[in-house]
Formats: C-alpha cells, structure tokens, sequence
C-alpha cells in the first residue's frame, strides 16, 4: 500500500562511481583495510570528494570507519564489512 509512495530505487540504490571507487582501491590495494592516508594517493577528485565517498559507503553499512593515527597524523581507519 505505501510501497508506492516511497522511491524503493532511491532508498537502496547503487553506490556512486566515486564511492565504488573508493570500495576498489580498499580491495586492490590492502585486502579489507585500509587509510584515508593511503587512499590520498590514489584518489585524484580531491579530499572532500573522498570523504562524501566515504560516508555514503559508511552510511549504506559497507565500512565501518575508525579514529586512528599513521606515522603520528590523525587518520581514519577504512574497513570493508561485506
């Protein structure tokens, strides 16, 4: 009855480009690890891009992302949980 009032597409759809991009570095790169420190590197749209991308993986339940230091720098911990 109210399956139709809301967009079930939109609700649970696909992750951006950018966002599965992020997914694939993780991958390639670390296995299911790794930093936003490391992903700096490869990821050429830019910091905040980074970070939306993040966030909508985090939001959709595929990272789970912690406080953490690399080489004495505050940096967040990136973790697939697929």
């Amino acid at each position: 009855m109210f399956e139709d009032d809301i967009d079930l597409e939109g609700f649970y759809g696909m992750p951006s480009a950018s966002a599965l991009g992020v997914l694939f570095q993780i991958l390639i790169s670390n296995g299911k690890v790794a930093t936003t420190h490391d992903l700096l590197d490869h990821f050429s749209d830019g910091i905040y891009d980074l970070v939306q991308a993040i966030d909508e993986l985090q939001l959709l339940g595929v990272l789970d992302v912690t406080a953490v230091q690399q080489d004495g720098v505050d940096t967040s911990k990136l973790e697939i949980t697929l």
